[in-house]
């Protein structure tokens, strides 16, 4: 019923009463940094704080001027006030959405929790997840008319800030807000949040792991429409990664994913040295991930390969977004292949490769158990559906020839 009742508000220009309010208690100022301005807030109502504390939560919502459009993100600090900027890779510009970018640093001064790891307060109650409501809600309504509903929330985090992203994407409580982040972006921060390589604090006793589980929320359908990109090193001393582990989990439960491993531990590659692609949100220039278009996943992929220090996984294989049909009566996405070599990485992939192709469309029905024919350039099949709401193409084979090559699904 709140997503109906939000749809129809924000199509109404009117957007006040769709979700939590804040308190009149939010104190606000703004301020100019270069291009950007910025407004710095403070959450005063002790739901916003979680029980250790008792200092007002600060906030900070950036306004990015890109193109025709401003990018609002928000930004939930570390051990200061008010961050101007947070370390996050340049994924591109994606205009309309909603940026999050939370902020490496977890130590005291705001959140005064013993110093302990504790994503912002996390394991101290709901505290954390009402402000992150309630900064969502702010945005809402301060930006509607420049926001584009369906690009989603974009969350970025690095090193502690990346478990919040993590967390927000799993265990959000409001499910309004949940289902609407589209891409978590974890750079030099855990692929696994329950790992016993995590280091925290005795606070987390009576914490269910399972809430920010990939493999278990996963298994539940929750990150379906999620895209989640990860920069990481399997030998980072400070957090848990395992890139195969993750890759494995991606393919098994066909999450749309994206690794690059890098042999920097808790740091990152210098960007400039290498082929730029390495570091972009999309494979290819005609890709989109919204929440109105259909969800395209490629898994088991032959040109996936994270045995080296350097490696990736979920490279190369894209589609064009315009050219996507996604009715009640026919399913078609154009599907290519952008190999990327990069000669101080060794990455060389290869001209060709095989992967699945998962397609979990908004349109056209797909239900558990039902066969469906597809025709993928002269090739014509049947695939069974394993579970309502997706369906699998198996040993899509594609070459880099600058093409797309279209593949066609329809009832038998």
């Amino acid at each position: 019923m709140r997503v109906l009742l939000c749809i129809l508000l924000f199509a109404s220009r009117s957007f006040a009463g769709c979700g939590e309010p804040v308190p009149d208690g939010l104190a606000c100022t703004t301020q100019q940094i270069g291009s950007a301005t910025q407004k710095n807030c403070l959450l005063t109502d002790d739901k916003y704080r979680p029980a250790c504390s008792s200092s007002p939560q600060p906030f900070a919502i950036s306004y990015q001027n890109g193109q025709d459009k401003l990018i609002p993100s928000f930004k939930l600090p570390g051990s200061t006030p008010y961050p101007i900027s947070c370390v996050t890779p340049d994924l591109g510009y994606l205009p309309g959405n909603i940026q999050l970018d939370m902020c490496g640093g977890h130590y005291g001064a705001f959140d005064d929790c013993g110093g302990t790891v504790d994503w912002g307060s996390w394991f101290f109650g709901d505290s954390h997840q009402e402000r992150a409501i309630a900064v969502l809600d702010t945005m809402y309504r301060d930006n509607l008319n420049i926001m584009d509903f369906n690009a989603g929330v974009h969350c970025f985090g690095s090193s502690i800030g990346s478990y919040r992203c993590s967390a927000l994407a799993m265990d959000l409580k409001d499910e309004f807000h949940r289902s609407r982040f589209t891409l978590i972006s974890v750079f030099s921060g855990a692929t696994d949040l329950d790992s016993p390589r995590n280091t925290y604090g005795p606070e987390v006793e009576d914490f269910d792991f399972s809430r920010v589980d990939f493999s278990v929320q996963a298994a539940a359908g929750k990150l379906d429409n999620q895209f989640w990109v990860y920069v990481v090193d399997d030998a980072d001393t400070s957090v848990a990664v395992d890139t195969a582990k993750k890759a494995a989990e991606c393919n098994q439960y066909r999450i749309k994913c994206k690794i690059f491993k890098h042999p920097f531990g808790h740091g990152g590659p210098n960007w400039s040295m290498h082929d730029p692609r390495l570091r972009g949100l999309y494979n290819g220039p005609d890709e989109q991930h919204r929440l109105d278009l259909p969800v395209i996943v490629f898994t088991n992929s032959s040109a996936d390969d994270l045995s080296g220090d350097w490696g990736i996984y979920g490279y190369g294989n894209t589609y064009n977004a315009a050219g996507i049909v996604d009715t009640s009566s026919l399913l078609k996405v154009p599907l290519g292949y952008r190999p990327i070599t990069d000669p101080l990485t060794g990455i060389n992939m290869p001209p060709s490769a095989t992967s699945d192709v998962t397609i979990r469309p908004r349109h056209f029905e797909i239900i558990s158990g039902n066969q469906y024919r597809y025709q993928f350039g002269d090739i014509i099949g049947y695939s069974t559906a394993e579970k309502s709401g997706e369906i699998t193409i198996p040993s899509v084979s594609l070459s880099n020839d600058l093409s797309y090559t279209m593949l066609e699904i329809n009832d038998v």
